[in-house]
Formats: C-alpha cells, sequence, structure tokens
C-alpha cells in the first residue's frame, strides 16, 4: 500500500512537470 501512495505521488509530480514544461513551451514559442 505505501509503495502505491508513492508511485501515485511520484506520477502525479511527474504529470504536473509535464504540463508545466508543455505550458511554458506554449508560452514561450506559441507567440508570433
Amino acid at each position: 500500500i505505501h509503495s502505491c501512495v508513492l508511485w501515485n505521488s511520484l506520477y502525479h509530480i511527474t504529470g504536473t512537470d509535464i504540463v508545466r514544461s508543455l505550458v511554458f513551451r506554449f508560452q514561450a514559442f506559441g507567440r508570433p
């Protein structure tokens, strides 16, 4: 159970980092 919670938190952190990187890319390179 502990490992499952750890994996869930790790997956959530990784997901948020990916979203942040995507948003940063759109803000940086999405401007004409």
